[in-house]
């Protein structure tokens, strides 16, 4: 058992370091969501945790021109915010090149390498205390993952094989709706924060 400890404990410094030098790298290239730092930071201080992929959380104006793949679409415009109609507006004036059309909030995502089980139920711990009861564990074959998700999203189509789907009347309604999801994810985010706030002296 010592011996297998000590394997995976060098499989997690390893992980670790390619991780960070990966996060160096994206923060270098502005690649890192302003807003999702300050809890990257506070764990990748931690020795028993780094950090892989992270979102704050956006909305989005997504446009598709074949099959409907992450991978595929566009964004037409991202904001990790809430937005007002003229800008919402604005942009709208571009769907007109896709074929169909999402408007959409998605929650922030955290994805944390535990050096142990221990470690990974500590941190998921303290999520499902404030409620994020869709975070868990992703993998442990050959590291040990968590995914720290938010709840509030909304993926609303307003053109799908060049209908137009929602009429503009009903744009500053559903406008409303989106940007009550973005706050409620930022207020999550907030409770994140202030929970992990103390990782690197209690876990």
């Amino acid at each position: 058992m010592l011996f297998k400890n000590k394997i995976n404990d060098l499989n997690f410094k390893r992980f670790k370091t390619k991780a960070m030098r990966k996060y160096k790298q994206a923060l270098e290239s502005n690649l890192v969501d302003e807003d999702a730092k300050p809890i990257n930071n506070i764990i990748n201080k931690n020795k028993n945790y780094y950090t892989t992929s992270s979102c704050a959380g956006r909305i989005t104006l997504d446009g598709y021109n074949g099959e409907e793949n992450k991978k595929i679409h566009t964004w037409i415009a991202k904001w990790h915010r809430t937005i007002t109609l003229e800008e919402l507006n604005n942009k709208l004036k571009e769907v007109e090149n896709y074929k169909t059309v999402y408007l959409r909030t998605d929650p922030f995502i955290f994805h944390i390498g535990c050096r142990t089980i221990e470690d990974a139920q500590k941190i998921l711990s303290r999520a499902r205390d404030i409620g994020l009861k869709r975070s868990g564990i992703i993998e442990t074959k050959k590291r040990i993952m968590i995914e720290i998700i938010g709840l509030d999203e909304l993926h609303i189509p307003l053109k799908h094989n060049n209908h137009i789907i929602i009429l503009n009347q009903k744009i500053p309604y559903l406008l409303n709706l989106i940007n009550e999801k973005q706050t409620k994810n930022i207020e999550r985010r907030q409770k994140l924060l202030k929970t992990l706030l103390n990782i690197n002296h209690n876990v």
